[in-house]
């Protein structure tokens, strides 16, 4: 059994996202922290857009920083509203997903647009925004916002039998069509930096993680071996490596602080467990048919003398009792990795010296 004291150590609990994109605008900054990209591929079809939190790099020369996204956006349908001739007076309306609004003025204020539609149980209150109006042959312009945002949305119809003096027929026509659709924009951080990509430069996504400081604790894990010795004539002759067997893990820890990168309220046991703000994450085994499993890293800093820093990574790791106390900020972790041994680095590790 081997065994690391926890004191002085850093755990990183880590995803295994994967994927590219690729860069959309024509002019990056130095300054910007947005970027719109696509060609989006994810090795997921559990997360409609590039999940915050996901951390990437970029193939531009000589940039070795790694940027975290800590929001992202989707495409929101807008549709728009017209009156095909003037109209002096009488009223329209509007239907959506089969539920009609109330009667809207022909010179109707965008304002009054907007309240008739959010009144439809099928869009609801803060899920849309009109502009433009009021006046005939005026266009209203609706954006499907909140949760009718980033979809596909029916289209509108609209019944303008009560209009007067002119035209009774009010056009809806799709301007911009939703998208869930993985080719998005987002935000990250920190800004590009003097080694600003450039239009179709690659992005590369790794793994989401949390960073977990200890107080004190420690970790304990097995490495077991197999092996089936063969007689001759009763008497001990050859030996042959039996079935493999995981590596198991035990933790034991009390964490000072968590760092995500995002402002996510992300829990080790959120990341165990991939709930709450670590829904979106994605399994670190490579057959997502798998049940989920996470990399553990522990990272050992010698605080003094000549002893190198420790770097051991647990692969594949999914827990199989949990105890945890988050008032307490005490964890208590065991379970089994798919593979049969962890992997150990020693050498003077940057983090560490940060």
């Amino acid at each position: 059994m081997a065994r690391i004291e926890l004191r002085d150590a850093t755990i990183y609990i880590q995803d295994g996202l994967s994927g590219s994109a690729t860069i959309a605008e024509a002019t990056p900054g130095a300054t910007d922290t947005a970027v719109d990209v696509n060609t989006v591929v994810l090795n997921t079809t559990d997360t409609d857009f590039v999940p915050v939190g996901a951390r990437f790099t970029v193939n531009t020369a000589n940039n070795v920083t790694t940027y975290t996204v800590t929001a992202r956006y989707g495409v929101n349908e807008t549709q728009t509203i017209n009156i095909d001739d003037a109209t002096s007076s009488g009223n329209f309306t509007l239907t959506y997903e089969s539920q009609e609004t109330g009667a809207i003025d022909w010179d109707a204020n965008m304002a009054e647009v907007e309240s008739a539609l959010e009144l439809l149980s099928t869009i609801g209150t803060g899920n849309v925004t009109v502009t433009g109006g009021p006046g005939p042959t005026t266009n209203w312009v609706v954006e499907f916002t909140g949760a009718e945002g980033s979809i596909d949305c029916d289209l509108m119809t609209g019944n303008g039998t009560n209009l007067s003096g002119g035209s009774t027929t009010v056009t809806i026509t799709e301007t911009v069509k939703g998208s869930i659709a993985p080719t998005s924009s987002f935000d990250f951080t920190p800004a590009w930096g003097a080694e600003t990509p450039a239009q179709s430069d690659v992005i590369t996504f790794i793994s989401q993680r949390i960073e977990v400081k200890i107080g004190e604790g420690n970790v304990t894990w097995t490495e077991a071996k197999e092996y089936e010795y063969l007689l001759d004539r009763g008497d001990l002759d050859t030996v042959k490596e039996g079935d493999e067997q995981p590596l198991e893990v035990s933790l034991e820890f009390v964490y000072e602080h968590i760092t995500t990168g995002t402002g996510e309220d992300i829990t080790p046991v959120d990341a165990l467990k991939q709930q709450s703000d670590a829904s979106e994450w994605v399994s670190s085994s490579s057959d997502l048919c798998e049940p989920y499993a996470v990399d553990m890293i522990v990272m050992h800093c010698v605080p003094c003398g000549s002893d190198e820093d420790e770097l051991v990574t647990f692969s594949d790791f999914r827990y199989e009792s949990l105890e945890f106390d988050l008032g307490e900020a005490t964890i208590a972790v065991s379970g089994r990795c798919n593979v049969s041994e962890a992997t150990a680095a020693r050498s003077t590790i940057s983090d560490c010296s940060a």
